[in-house]
């Protein structure tokens, strides 16, 4: 075939009836041809006339009949895809994408978490615009992937339109051609399906204009539609429950009858997966057919459950990897360690600005020059991660998906070396039994519980512990003082808002102890003395009800952040603050004066709240 000598060439097309078709093929278009004329032999018969000459992608997008005349073309070039049922709010994010491109949005990006549907939603609208030819005539469906190259691009665009650059190696080259193809390709729309970084749509030869294509794209990512420049984006949101459920019902199969027994448990197990499409679909599939109220029972904790997981956490766990920066997926790992909350039990939230905080403790924001830019750097971590969609865009944070949240924790155990107990907000009133602190613990967080007391019969051995959260025990009136004895490398230690009357004299011997908060404990009125304690750099008394300034204080060399607040100390007997001291934050009751030549030194301070003699 490429060594035709005139600039068109003629095939004939047989029909199943035995006629047949003359198609004029332009000479640069005649590789590949065999596959678009195949494309073409599904053309309804009563549609054209016989001895028509029809222009291929490519030459036209129309054909030209013997009389001379022009006939629109009859179909919209492109694959149909295979689709699933969808819910109601599916059908709006198709409804609003249809608006967008009936309004000649040249760039749609659709964002979501991974095995919300995207890709799904991305079919739907593939096939809905094969069958309304007015819009456009060619639609080239391109699976992008992680690290994709633009040579392998731009093979996967070249195959969906019909040519072929196996015979070009220089990327412009290439780009050029298929700009040249795409932009004769009037009325063309490219979906791009899985992106995972920034493309540069000029280097691959994808032209975005009223002469060129229209895109669309699904990603895991928003700075991916937001680098694209897309005009128009839409998030993906998971299923409500009702949603889910039916979907459930859907995958499951109608002839599947179960009791009310069953049904119960069911629906508990469906609402656990929080409506992820992938989610609900992968355990329907696991209990297609199942009754049997034991084995409904075992899908809440037992092997089903395990392998459920281990599928879904496999595909969630990409936007992990692809993370790259270990700041950033420490800082994830991290977020995983607060409970999550329903939207209207914010006690199970956490400010961003407090998570922040807990990051610089934690040393995964390192120390810079100052606050401000260690929170600047905690803000866009959270930012970046809220893009990606690992957690939710909100005020507050993380919050983030139930099964999001599960994969970090497994990644902590398996792939990080960091074991954590989590047992917050469960309605504790007692602390978990001393068999269960293992040696291996790195962070253990209890708040939010109704623990009463930590009695001497509990001293753990965890010398791995870096992180203690026990803030929000309202109820907690004391602590042992065995309870510290084997904690020494704890660095994070948070007993606010708790009733504790007294600090435990063993928190002196927490050497490594870098944040101690015992904001909010109204009760509070001894703490023992903190001269022990040269690597605290964070200690939050405010609103305490402690009566005296800690002895100890002037030998913290090393405190950035000091919270006296609210408290009730009055007298001053010494110098309070260290000599050399590092202090960005400070903040004293209006009760307790410093002096000018105190404060002087504090070359370093971005917070002042204090009164002077």
């Amino acid at each position: 075939m490429s060594s035709l000598p005139n600039n068109n060439a003629a095939f004939k097309i047989p029909t199943s009836s035995g006629r047949q078709y003359n198609v004029a093929v332009a000479e640069n278009q005649v590789t590949d041809v065999e596959m678009t004329l195949r494309e073409l032999v599904q053309i309804p018969e009563q549609e054209i006339g016989e001895g028509t000459t029809i222009a291929l992608p490519g030459v036209g997008s129309e054909m030209e009949n013997n009389a001379g005349g022009l006939v629109p073309p009859v179909n919209t070039l492109g694959d149909t895809l295979l689709t699933r049922e969808v819910g109601e709010n599916f059908e709006e994010d198709i409804e609003y994408i249809w608006s967008c491109l009936m309004n000649d949005i040249l760039r749609i990006g659709i964002y979501g978490m991974g095995g919300v549907g995207k890709t799904e939603l991305a079919k739907h609208l593939n096939n809905k615009l094969l069958q309304d030819p007015n819009k456009f005539h060619h639609v080239y469906w391109v699976n992008v992937s992680p690290n994709c190259s633009i040579h392998k691009l731009q093979n996967s665009i070249a195959k969906a339109v019909g040519i072929n650059l196996s015979s070009e190696d220089d990327e412009n080259k290439r780009a050029a051609r298929l700009s040249k193809e795409l932009t004769q390709n009037k009325r063309s729309i490219l979906i791009f399906d899985d992106v995972w970084d920034y493309i540069s749509l000029e280097d691959v030869g994808i032209p975005i204009g009223m002469n060129g294509c229209t895109l669309i794209l699904t990603t895991r990512s928003f700075e991916v539609c937001r680098q694209t420049n897309c005009q128009k984006t839409l998030k993906m949101e998971t299923l409500s429950e009702e949603e889910g459920w039916c979907l459930f019902e859907k995958e499951v199969g109608d002839k599947m009858t179960l009791s009310n027994d069953v049904e119960k448990i069911a629906k508990s197990v469906v609402s656990e997966l929080e409506g992820l499409p992938l989610g609900i679909r992968t355990m329907a599939r696991y209990m297609r057919g199942v009754v049997n109220i034991q084995q409904w029972r075992n899908a809440r904790k037992g092997w089903i459950q395990r392998q459920v997981s281990e599928e879904i956490f496999r595909k969630l766990k990409l936007s992990y990897d692809y993370l790259k920066d270990p700041a950033l997926q420490q800082c994830f790992l991290y977020c995983a360690f607060f409970p999550l909350a329903k939207e209207d039990e914010l006690d199970g939230w956490i400010e961003k600005d407090y998570l922040i905080q807990y990051l610089i403790d934690e040393g995964i924001i390192k120390r810079m020059n100052s606050r401000r830019e260690e929170f600047d750097e905690g803000h866009t971590m959270l930012n970046i991660l809220e893009n990606v969609c690992l957690l939710n865009s909100d005020d507050y944070a993380p919050p983030m998906h139930d099964l999001i949240r599960s994969m970090a924790l497994q990644i902590m155990k398996e792939s990080s070396g960091v074991r954590a107990m989590i047992e917050s907000g469960k309605g504790l009133k007692e602390l978990p039994e001393e068999g269960i602190w293992t040696g291996d613990l790195v962070r253990v967080s209890l708040h939010n519980n109704s623990i009463k007391e930590i009695a001497s019969n509990h001293s753990p051995r965890c010398p791995n512990l870096s992180t203690l959260l026990l803030h929000d025990n309202l109820e907690l009136r004391r602590i042992a003082d065995s309870f510290f004895e084997h904690l020494h490398g704890l660095n994070v230690l948070d007993l606010s808002n708790t009733g504790i009357q007294n600090l435990p004299n063993s928190v002196t011997t927490l050497v490594n102890l870098a944040s101690l908060v015992v904001s909010g404990c109204a009760e509070l009125r001894r703490v023992p003395s903190l001269a022990n304690l040269r690597e605290l750099k964070r200690l939050d008394l405010g609103f305490s009800g402690v009566e005296e300034v800690p002895d100890g204080l002037e030998f913290l060399s090393k405190l950035m952040y000091l919270d006296l607040c609210g408290t009730s100390v009055k007298e001053r007997r010494r110098r309070i603050l260290p000599k050399s001291s590092h202090l960005q934050f400070l903040k004293l009751p209006l009760t307790l004066a410093v002096e000018g030549e105190e404060v002087a030194s504090l070359s370093k301070v971005e917070t002042l709240h204090c009164p002077f003699p």
